[in-house]
């Protein structure tokens, strides 16, 4: 999880990490402050849902139903091997970031 302000701080933060171990066996591992490459959904998810949301919501920019319908729409449709594509870019990112000692140039080269 990324450590983006909407998440919690602090206490908040420490809480669910620790209903979501004990309630449901998941592990949350949060990544390191300003480091949106290691975040599988700022590598292109996003982009990529908001780039179908805006095709499907071109000439409705002020009803706000028509949007609710097209992002709805965009993420019901979005094919699976999109999202793969992204999936399978965090071990090379991760090996990348690994090489230059824990920076981002190659990453971002």
């Amino acid at each position: 999880m990324d450590n983006a302000g909407g998440h919690g701080i602090g206490e908040t933060v420490g809480w669910y990490t620790r209903e979501l171990l004990v309630n449901n066996n998941m592990i949350i591992n949060h990544q390191y402050s300003h480091s949106p490459e290691t975040n599988a959904m700022d590598l292109g998810f996003w982009m990529c849902l908001q780039a179908k949301v805006e095709k499907l919501h071109k000439e409705q920019q002020t009803d706000n139903e028509a949007l609710t319908k097209s992002v709805m729409d965009a993420w019901n449709n979005v094919p699976c091997k999109e999202l793969a594509n992204v999936i399978s870019c965090i071990p090379i990112v991760l090996q990348l970031i690994a090489e230059d000692n824990s920076g981002t140039d190659l990453v971002e080269s």
